[in-house]
């Protein structure tokens, strides 16, 4: 009887490659992160909205 392999080992197996891979990209230089605003934490509920707006291109950042 062959047990099954629980779904999280298949996609463990996927994903740590993909993610290894863009972080290599992004030290290189060969990807670059988007940032579409940044927002002090006190204007948290702000940049909630800004989220939910769907006007967002790129990350919010909450800046401490």
């Amino acid at each position: 009887m062959r047990l099954p392999v629980p779904r999280s080992a298949l996609l463990s197996d996927r994903v740590h490659p993909m993610v290894a891979n863009h972080i290599a990209n992004l030290a290189k230089g060969a990807l670059r992160v988007v940032i579409d605003s940044r927002f002090p934490l006190a204007e948290t509920a702000e940049a909630h909205r800004r989220i939910e707006s769907r006007l967002a291109f790129g990350r919010v950042l909450l800046i401490p």
